[in-house]
């Protein structure tokens, strides 16, 4: 007998089970934990290092290969991204998925370390490293549904 022929010949089974399926759903749903605001970790952080007057090739030689040989060194990085431009680099440091939250602050905190002490090695010229790591401030999805003739609390 297949599965729908049983159900379809006891019905008073088929809703009895249905509807206890569906307060435990419910149940469910009203216990499950929930936050406003849930932390959305983002493990990387960026490095500006400004360089005024340079070209792109110039801050790629003096200042990029620099700051990633220093930034190679750091621990549980996934990737490392440089960007060079006329009169700046930009680093985004990707930290591992495996580094616990707890410990990602003293990643920043090395990162910070090792950028400043790159500085000595940096050009004449080049300004201090700015390292950005409050990325973590995002939403995780944003919708807006709009129209045309309709006011923005409509």
């Amino acid at each position: 007998m297949k599965i729908t022929e049983f159900f379809m010949r006891r019905t008073t089974l088929f809703w009895s089970l249905m509807i206890g399926i569906i307060l435990g759903g419910v149940f469910a749903f009203m216990q499950m934990p929930k936050l406003e605001d849930p932390v959305v970790a983002m493990k990387q952080a960026m490095v500006v290092v400004p360089y005024p007057g340079a070209s792109a090739h110039e801050v790629e030689l003096k200042v990029a290969q620099v700051v990633e040989d220093e930034l190679r060194t750091l621990p549980d990085v996934k990737k490392i991204k440089t960007e060079c431009h006329d009169g700046s680099a930009t680093f985004t440091v990707e930290f591992r998925m495996t580094v616990p939250l707890s410990e990602l602050e003293q990643h920043f905190d090395l990162l910070r370390r090792k950028t400043n002490a790159v500085r000595s090695k940096l050009p004449q010229g080049c300004y201090e490293p700015i390292v950005v790591d409050d990325m973590m401030d995002v939403y995780g999805i944003f919708y807006a549904l709009t129209g045309d003739g309709y006011s923005y609390p409509e």
